[in-house]
């Protein structure tokens, strides 16, 4: 029996309402435990990686601040395994088969002077994690905050939170901050994998179509609900054999 029922940001256009713990423990599940061991290794990859490749800005440029910079690779993405970058870190894409629940990962490098201004997340079928790889400074120049809490990033140290509250996040000094964004479905939602992985998806698909079509936000909600259906049908069908 699923704890709450399941939200989807494309569906409700607001925050989360329900009253769950803004951050969480992480560091004594199995897969945190094994990724820290495998820091070293990975950033060598990561270093590798950045041979060869560009970092890629993140796909909603308005979410950060005017100046500032927001760039991304991503390794899986809710569900679907992204083969060309996962060539590039085989210790990686060998924990990430090892561990089924986690939906995406990605590194994230936060320029300096830079803000990713409040928003929330997709879904509270998941929650979000932070690995601190390079950290330049602590609070008050450089950190998260959800809900009414604020944290800062500590180099291999994890900060997991629900995502699904308005957070923001900053780096107000003249480093980048490198961390490890990973999203873990939780164990109450596991057998909606496929479903929340498709949802999530089609949401993120038209928020990309109305970057470029911005009279969609203007239709009714209930024009925007069908929308959402209309497309989820495919993506979900395409999930079936693609989402792991």
């Amino acid at each position: 029996m699923h704890k709450h029922k399941l939200w989807f940001s494309i569906l409700q256009r607001k925050e989360y309402e329900l009253k769950e713990p803004f951050f969480l423990d992480v560091s004594n599940d199995l897969w945190a435990k094994k990724l820290q061991a495998l820091k070293p290794v990975f950033l060598h990859e990561f270093n590798q990686f950045l041979q060869h490749n560009k970092l890629q800005p993140y796909f909603k440029n308005d979410m950060v601040s005017t100046g500032g910079k927001w760039e991304t690779v991503s390794l899986k993405v809710w569900g679907i395994s992204l083969q060309h970058n996962q060539s590039f870190f085989p210790s990686l894409t060998n924990w990430l088969n090892e561990f089924q629940n986690v939906l995406s990962i990605s590194f994230n490098v936060l320029a300096p002077q830079s803000t990713i201004l409040p928003h929330y997340g997709d879904t509270n079928g998941i929650y979000r994690v932070h690995f601190g790889l390079e950290i330049p400074e602590g609070l008050p120049n450089c950190g998260i905050k959800v809900g009414t809490i604020t944290k800062p990033w500590t180099e291999n140290e994890f900060v997991a939170f629900n995502d699904s509250y308005t957070h923001s996040v900053w780096n107000n000094t003249d480093l980048p901050r490198l961390i490890m964004v990973i999203d873990i479905l939780k164990t109450e939602y596991l057998n909606q994998k496929k479903f929340i992985c498709a949802m999530v998806i089609t949401g993120l698909w038209l928020q990309k179509v109305a970057m470029y079509l911005p009279f969609l936000y203007k239709l009714p909600l209930i024009v925007q609900k069908s929308l959402v259906y209309l497309f989820f049908i495919p993506v979900y069908i395409f999930s079936l054999f693609k989402v792991s």
